[in-house]
């Protein structure tokens, strides 16, 4: 038992989800036992979607998590989705949080903290670079949730575990804090976003050109549990995210008073 959790302070934290494969059920129920035992004074919202659940609130029996279930066999919607979580929400901040990703837990405080008590900032989405766990220590970590497996690993100077690999240089996304009404005036995320890649960088380059604070850690790795490939690269290619970054890419061209009425129909939409 870890009694040094540290307390989140009523934020609402939203995982989305799709059990598609055994290692996406894992990494879910792995990442509710770490956040378990590594915080307290949260909510988390799992927002599932699929033709079935497979995630059950009764095999966690945790009272800081609410389950919502959509009946959609469709494309997975992860922009769709976490709107839904963001409306739910009630706190001030909200943690949009992949259901396979962990963050380094004083890293994570500090940027909460940050935009509880400076009024300058208006979101963090707190790590650039990706590592992805894999193999045995995936294993461990899945076991336990104890982040002390990772947390040799969390600078950018430390020598990677030979089951590790960069999977991003640069992102956007996998644990980002937000100012919920900050959230809404951007129109949330894009919901023609299908899939998953691209809503992330779309939301981020509409906050920016807004003029909005969004700032990023540069001194600390955000951990990924391995599922399906080790690696992204291509995924710009394959017709979803082709459609995808091209999507993203078209906003960011868009003139000034295009780009208003577009957040102005989100904002519509969220």
């Amino acid at each position: 038992m870890n009694d040094n959790k540290i307390s989140l302070r009523a934020l609402e934290i939203i995982i989305t989800y799709r059990g598609a494969t055994t290692d996406r059920m894992v990494n879910l129920r792995s990442i509710l036992r770490h956040l378990d035992r590594t915080y307290t004074d949260y909510t988390l919202w799992v927002v599932e979607a699929d033709r079935e659940p497979t995630f059950h609130w009764s095999e966690v029996g945790d009272d800081k998590v609410r389950h919502v279930f959509v009946c959609d066999e469709g494309p997975f919607s992860r922009a769709k989705l976490c709107n839904l979580g963001a409306r739910l929400s009630r706190s001030p901040i909200i943690c949009f949080h992949d259901a396979d990703m962990i963050a380094h837990p004083a890293a994570l405080k500090h940027c909460l903290d940050d935009l509880l008590n400076n009024s300058e900032r208006d979101a963090w989405g707190p790590y650039e670079r990706i590592v992805n766990v894999a193999g045995d220590l995936r294993t461990r970590f899945c076991e336990t949730g104890d982040y002390a497996l990772l947390d040799p690993y969390s600078e950018p100077t430390a020598t990677l575990d030979p089951e590790m690999n960069i999977l991003y240089m640069t992102n956007a996304s996998g644990v980002t804090l937000i100012r919920r009404e900050r959230f809404f005036e951007l129109g949330g995320f894009d919901a023609a976003f299908v899939g998953w890649g691209g809503e992330d960088d779309d939301l981020l380059s509409r906050a920016l050109r807004l003029g909005m604070g969004w700032y990023s850690l540069h001194n600390k790795f955000l951990f990924h549990l391995n599922h399906d490939s080790k690696t992204r690269a291509g995924w710009d290619q394959t017709p979803t995210g082709s459609e995808n970054c091209n999507r993203s890419v078209a906003l960011r061209e868009l003139s000034d008073e295009a780009f208003h009425a577009r957040i102005e129909q989100l904002r519509r939409e969220v």
